[in-house]
């Protein structure tokens, strides 16, 4: 049997909506592993175009993405997506629901 987590209020930290949408925790997935740009994160996942430009602006309006600019030569200006310090420790926690969803009960 698992334990229970229980929390403080003083311990919680507020929980960004969005986080649990359809798509999110496979963005964020892909983006720990490296993925920045939007062609990328669609060729991946199979996601519409318009479900994951709201997931990335929801993801940069919380402060779990960063939205930055980049320029191939001869072609417009696009944007790619970092993880940011929120998003790196959110990847640990992702990381480890993974592993305790993983383990037999």
């Amino acid at each position: 049997m698992r334990a229970q987590l229980r929390l403080h209020e003083s311990q919680a930290r507020p929980q960004p909506r969005g986080a649990g949408e359809r798509w999110t925790p496979l963005i964020l997935r892909e983006a720990s592993r490296g993925t920045t740009r939007s062609a990328d994160f669609k060729a991946n996942l199979g996601v519409a175009s318009d479900v994951l430009a709201d997931r990335l602006a929801t993801l940069v309006e919380y402060g779990v993405l960063s939205k930055e600019p980049y320029q191939e030569e001869g072609s417009r200006t696009r944007f790619e997506y970092l993880l940011t310090p929120a998003g790196e420790e959110l990847r640990v926690v992702l990381g480890a629901l993974q592993q305790w969803a993983a383990y037999p009960v």
